[in-house]
């Protein structure tokens, strides 16, 4: 990727344009995809490290140091480490996998938190449990409406 290209898609991300949109903005300034000079994947990537480059020795680079930092001290229990790293403060909501032993670990470290699995795993679980149903067009529309589109317990109820 050439450098006017790089200071380009800088300065539509800082203009406030979205990875997907500055790539298809320069397809169509170029004459098609053919044309940009490099692939969409190394646009992403490059806006990706852009983003990167925009946090790095903020926040979350400090929290993550922060841990390691306590993670050394005492290696054996990572949500202790974060619950040290918080001040004591426990999180609402944790979304996971299934894994038991992370699921035990919140159970024990974060009792008053509200553990869920994650959309990502929900939705790989369905595909694998629901037999003939995963096909019913129906039930999928219905499934993934209680998975994201539903803002109140009611609305869950209902769907």
């Amino acid at each position: 990727m050439t450098e006017p290209k790089k200071e380009a898609i800088e300065a539509m991300s800082e203009c406030g344009l979205r990875p997907m949109e500055s790539y298809r903005y320069m397809s169509t300034e170029t004459g098609g995809d053919d044309c940009v000079g490099h692939t969409m994947i190394d646009h992403l990537n490059y806006c990706y490290k852009l983003k990167m480059k925009q946090i790095d020795g903020k926040d979350s680079q400090t929290l993550v140091n922060k841990l390691y930092d306590l993670q050394s001290i005492d290696p054996d229990r990572v949500f202790e480490t974060f619950l040290k790293a918080m001040g004591g403060k426990h999180p609402i909501s944790i979304f996971t996998d299934q894994d038991a032993a992370i699921a035990a670990g919140i159970e024990q470290v974060f009792p008053s938190s509200r553990h869920g699995l994650c959309l990502w795993h929900l939705s790989k679980n369905a595909n694998s449990r629901f037999g003939l149903l995963k096909s019913d067009k129906n039930f999928k529309n219905a499934f993934y409406k209680c998975l994201s589109g539903c803002i109140t317990p009611n609305d869950f109820e209902e769907t």
